[in-house]
């Protein structure tokens, strides 16, 4: 899946992730996207066309795919949180890390319908609300 590529693409080219050393970067590369790990990807399922696509539906379930497209900002976070405590533990002068949230607009207003302006800043005002709240839980945002 593109998704999973352009997962461990974010993630290998991050500065965080580019501080550690090699054992360190090929042990999360392989918890995270080795075989039999959450983003693993099948060398057998190549999905760069239409008919790719469907021939993987007969190896994984349309549901199975579309949860894990759902998942991947946990997944990041996860990824994230690793690359932190590996970081920690090879550089502890670096200090606590900064708390992130990993904010998809497309998925917060996925399927809604507003007809009127009010009901559009109605929306707007929650996600706003939301994503304050957060930031004054010390988060920092990442608009995916």
């Amino acid at each position: 899946m593109a998704a999973i590529g352009d997962s461990r693409r974010w993630m290998e080219e991050s500065p965080a992730f580019q501080t550690l050393d090699a054992a360190s970067q090929e042990a999360i590369r392989t918890r995270f996207f080795g075989p039999g790990a959450p983003l693993g990807q099948s060398s057998h399922l190549p999905l760069t066309t239409a008919d790719d696509l469907i021939a993987a539906t007969e190896k994984l379930s349309l549901a199975a795919i579309e949860s894990l497209r759902l998942a991947l900002p946990a997944h990041h976070q996860a990824i994230l949180q690793a690359i932190q405590t590996e970081l920690a533990k090879l550089k502890p002068e670096i200090g606590p890390q900064p708390k992130l949230h990993f904010w998809n607009p497309s998925r917060e207003f996925a399927g809604k319908t507003f007809k009127t302006k009010a009901e559009l800043e109605q929306q707007l005002q929650a996600v706003a609300r939301k994503l304050e709240q957060l930031l004054e839980e010390g988060y920092t945002i990442i608009v995916e």
